[in-house]
């Protein structure tokens, strides 16, 4: 679960990194209010008590749901101009 995670993580970095032609990724990372993309380790930012028995679920929902805000922000005609 451990390296899904990190999987995850360095996937949307890098597709914000890439979407960022006529910005910042640290611009696009607040607009698209993306509070997780932003920071190099993906565990770390998520902050759980790693030992409790529902962290990795919870670590699991909190990066879905980092996935589609960028979604959301993506499927914005007006994200799509360069």
């Amino acid at each position: 679960m451990e390296e899904t995670l990190h999987r995850l993580g360095h996937t949307l970095r890098k597709a914000v990194g890439r979407a960022a032609l006529t910005t910042s990724a640290e611009m696009i990372v607040a607009e698209a209010g993306l509070g997780l993309a932003g920071h190099s380790s993906l565990k770390a930012a998520l902050d759980l008590d790693w030992g409790a028995p529902t962290a990795w679920e919870r670590a699991l929902r909190l990066v879905l749901e980092e996935v589609e805000r960028w979604k959301s922000w993506l499927e914005q005609p007006q994200r799509l101009v360069a």
